[in-house]
Protein backbone atom coordinates (compact mmCIF):
# COMPACT_ATOMS: atom_id res chain seq x y z
CA UNK A 1 0.00 0.00 0.00
CA UNK A 2 2.94 2.15 1.17
CA UNK A 3 4.89 1.58 -2.16
CA UNK A 4 1.12 2.28 -4.33
CA UNK A 5 0.79 6.18 -2.31
CA UNK A 6 4.78 6.69 -3.33
CA UNK A 7 3.82 5.35 -6.76
CA UNK A 8 0.82 8.02 -7.18
CA UNK A 9 2.75 10.87 -5.62
CA UNK A 10 5.85 10.27 -7.76
CA UNK A 11 3.28 10.24 -10.32
CA UNK A 12 1.50 13.55 -9.26
CA UNK A 13 4.63 15.91 -8.88
CA UNK A 14 6.03 14.68 -12.39
CA UNK A 15 2.38 15.34 -13.78
CA UNK A 16 2.85 19.15 -12.27
CA UNK A 17 6.47 19.17 -13.51
CA UNK A 18 5.14 18.58 -17.12
CA UNK A 19 2.17 21.22 -16.00
CA UNK A 20 4.67 23.76 -14.93
CA UNK A 21 7.43 23.41 -18.56
CA UNK A 22 4.13 23.16 -20.25
CA UNK A 23 2.54 26.35 -18.82
CA UNK A 24 6.55 28.19 -19.04
CA UNK A 25 6.68 27.22 -23.25
CA UNK A 26 2.89 27.84 -23.30
CA UNK A 27 3.96 31.48 -22.00
CA UNK A 28 7.43 31.52 -24.05
CA UNK A 29 5.42 31.47 -27.06
CA UNK A 30 2.91 33.77 -25.90
CA UNK A 31 5.98 36.59 -25.74
CA UNK A 32 7.18 35.14 -28.96
CA UNK A 33 4.17 36.09 -30.62
CA UNK A 34 3.73 39.55 -28.82
CA UNK A 35 7.06 39.89 -30.11
CA UNK A 36 6.18 38.92 -34.08
CA UNK A 37 2.99 41.35 -34.18
CA UNK A 38 4.75 44.59 -32.78
CA UNK A 39 7.67 43.42 -36.04
CA UNK A 40 4.91 43.12 -38.09
CA UNK A 41 3.05 46.43 -36.89
CA UNK A 42 6.63 48.17 -37.15
CA UNK A 43 6.83 46.80 -40.40
CA UNK A 44 3.36 47.87 -41.83
CA UNK A 45 3.98 51.72 -40.72
CA UNK A 46 7.69 51.57 -42.46
CA UNK A 47 5.77 50.41 -45.70
CA UNK A 48 2.64 52.98 -45.39
CA UNK A 49 5.05 55.52 -45.09
CA UNK A 50 7.32 54.51 -48.19
CA UNK A 51 4.20 54.17 -50.14
CA UNK A 52 2.89 57.69 -49.14
CA UNK A 53 6.28 59.32 -49.37
CA UNK A 54 6.59 56.78 -53.29
CA UNK A 55 2.96 58.70 -53.87
CA UNK A 56 4.05 62.03 -52.91
CA UNK A 57 7.16 62.17 -55.04
CA UNK A 58 5.16 60.97 -58.07
CA UNK A 59 2.66 63.41 -57.81
CA UNK A 60 5.67 66.27 -57.78
CA UNK A 61 7.16 64.39 -61.17
CA UNK A 62 3.53 64.61 -62.69
CA UNK A 63 3.49 68.47 -61.95
CA UNK A 64 6.90 69.24 -63.04
CA UNK A 65 6.23 67.50 -66.53
CA UNK A 66 3.24 69.23 -66.90
CA UNK A 67 4.97 72.58 -66.00
CA UNK A 68 7.39 71.33 -68.43
CA UNK A 69 4.88 70.42 -71.17
CA UNK A 70 3.43 73.39 -70.84
CA UNK A 71 6.70 76.00 -71.35
CA UNK A 72 7.51 73.43 -74.07
CA UNK A 73 4.02 74.09 -75.73
CA UNK A 74 4.45 78.32 -75.69
CA UNK A 75 7.24 78.17 -77.60
CA UNK A 76 6.67 76.13 -79.94
CA UNK A 77 3.58 77.83 -80.60
CA UNK A 78 5.36 81.21 -80.75
CA UNK A 79 6.38 81.81 -84.41
CA UNK A 80 10.02 83.50 -83.64
CA UNK A 81 11.61 82.73 -80.37
CA UNK A 82 10.94 85.79 -78.59
CA UNK A 83 13.49 86.54 -75.46
CA UNK A 84 10.70 88.09 -73.63
CA UNK A 85 8.43 84.48 -73.90
CA UNK A 86 11.66 82.31 -73.51
CA UNK A 87 12.45 83.88 -70.21
CA UNK A 88 8.87 84.05 -68.77
CA UNK A 89 8.94 80.35 -69.82
CA UNK A 90 12.48 79.97 -68.25
CA UNK A 91 11.36 81.69 -64.52
CA UNK A 92 8.49 79.48 -64.60
CA UNK A 93 10.29 76.26 -64.89
CA UNK A 94 13.17 77.76 -62.65
CA UNK A 95 9.88 78.25 -59.85
CA UNK A 96 8.61 74.80 -60.42
CA UNK A 97 12.19 73.62 -59.97
CA UNK A 98 12.72 75.36 -56.73
CA UNK A 99 9.42 74.71 -55.21
CA UNK A 100 9.88 70.62 -56.32
CA UNK A 101 13.77 70.87 -54.49
CA UNK A 102 12.38 72.92 -51.49
CA UNK A 103 9.76 70.31 -50.87
CA UNK A 104 12.23 67.37 -51.49
CA UNK A 105 15.59 69.03 -49.75
CA UNK A 106 16.97 70.94 -47.40
CA UNK A 107 17.51 74.38 -48.54
CA UNK A 108 21.41 74.20 -47.38
CA UNK A 109 21.63 72.48 -50.84
CA UNK A 110 19.34 74.71 -52.70
CA UNK A 111 21.84 77.68 -52.18
CA UNK A 112 24.66 75.83 -53.68
CA UNK A 113 22.87 74.82 -57.02
CA UNK A 114 23.89 76.28 -60.16
CA UNK A 115 22.10 78.06 -62.33
CA UNK A 116 21.54 77.98 -66.15
CA UNK A 117 21.32 81.32 -67.51
CA UNK A 118 18.62 82.01 -69.71
CA UNK A 119 19.33 83.01 -73.51
CA UNK A 120 16.67 86.02 -73.22
CA UNK A 121 18.89 86.96 -70.35
CA UNK A 122 22.04 86.51 -72.11
CA UNK A 123 20.91 88.15 -75.02
CA UNK A 124 19.73 91.44 -72.78
CA UNK A 125 23.17 91.10 -71.00
CA UNK A 126 24.98 91.33 -74.42
CA UNK A 127 23.04 94.10 -75.55
CA UNK A 128 23.67 95.99 -72.42
CA UNK A 129 27.38 95.15 -73.02
CA UNK A 130 27.55 97.05 -76.05
CA UNK A 131 25.36 99.58 -75.36
CA UNK A 132 28.18 100.50 -72.72
CA UNK A 133 30.89 101.17 -75.50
Amino acid sequence: MERLRSSQMQAERTLELRERAHRQRVLGLEQQIQLYRDQLNQEIRKRQLYIKQSSHAGDEMKDLQNTLGESLNAVSRSASLDGILLEHETRKLDNAIDRHLSLSRPTSILRGRSRTVSPARLLKNSKSSLQRF
